[in-house]
């Protein structure tokens, strides 16, 4: 049962909620920015099972044996829902691979798991997130608002109800202040984090050293050198022996960009916005055995 509160039925004096804090924080207080941002971070790893995924499966094997047929299901609608995706994208991901990694789900309801974790992904982001009715009709009406409300409801008792696990953007995103990185190197490392998304053999690794092997590896593609520092190990906890297995399957998956079928994330960081890295990044294809 909902309850409803009409504002003007209930006798509430003006200011009743108003305080004024005893202490108000400041941005030039001694290490008090830098405090919060660890205490942060540390909170991102108390949250997040330091755990590898195992393969998510669907009927009949693997996740990536289910779209083999037929691999656009996945990249087609990618332009198309950017803009609204880019806001909840590391929720929604993370719910699908949980999900799919506890429950094996038909290749005709894939599509159904994908709209209910977008679903999902958008309340616990959003203040007001779009209705029911919305996520049905993106899927042309496949499913149902009823569809939708039961496919919630066994991924949230699946998952315990358990949604905040951070993901590698999130991480991403604090390296990338902690190292002072550039727009360009910003923009790679992005583009290796979406290019994972797609990748079921990455799920091997856990979202923070996926997020530290993509700087890691975004700066030496950019700076060339050594470009990781003791601070930024100190940080991350990951040193370069630690990311040297992520960070060669994220070569790999560059390599293999331009005969990939999927050119959505290509496309899209090949655009000014993002320094047209997709576009500019140059690495050698592998040698044939």
């Amino acid at each position: 049962m909902m309850l409803k509160c009409d504002k003007d039925s209930l006798p509430l004096k003006e200011n009743v909620c108003s305080f004024k804090p005893t202490h108000e924080p400041s941005r030039h207080s001694p290490g008090g920015d830098r405090a919060f941002g660890r205490n942060i971070t540390n909170l991102f790893f108390e949250g997040l099972p330091e755990t590898k995924h195992e393969l998510p499966h669907a009927e009949g094997g693997p996740i990536k044996a289910a779209i083999a047929s037929n691999p656009q299901l996945c990249e087609e609608y990618a332009d198309e829902i950017e803009a609204y995706l880019k806001t909840i994208e590391g929720v929604h991901q993370a719910l699908m691979d949980r999900y799919l990694e506890k429950e094996q789900v038909s290749k005709l309801s894939l599509q159904l798991v994908g709209v209910t974790a977008a679903l999902i992904a958008s309340k616990y982001e959003e203040i007001y997130p779009p209705e029911i009715k919305d996520f049905s009709y993106i899927t042309d009406n496949a499913y149902s608002r009823e569809d939708i409300i039961r496919m919630e409801q066994k991924m949230l008792a699946a998952l315990n109800f358990d949604l905040n696990i951070p993901s590698s953007n999130r991480f991403l995103e604090r390296y990338a202040r902690q190292m002072g990185c550039t727009k360009k190197i910003r923009s790679l490392s992005q583009y290796l984090l979406e290019l994972s998304l797609v990748e079921s053999g990455m799920l091997r690794y856990r979202p923070s050293l996926t997020a530290a092997a993509a700087l890691y590896l975004s700066t030496k593609l950019c700076c060339g050198g050594e470009p990781w520092k003791q601070r930024m190990e100190a940080l991350t906890g990951c040193g370069e022996r630690t990311m040297d297995g992520c960070a060669k399957d994220m070569v790999a998956m560059l390599q293999a960009v331009p005969r990939s079928q999927l050119q959505a994330v290509r496309r899209k960081f090949s655009a000014p916005k993002f320094e047209e890295v997709a576009a500019r990044v140059r690495i050698g294809a592998k040698k044939p055995a």
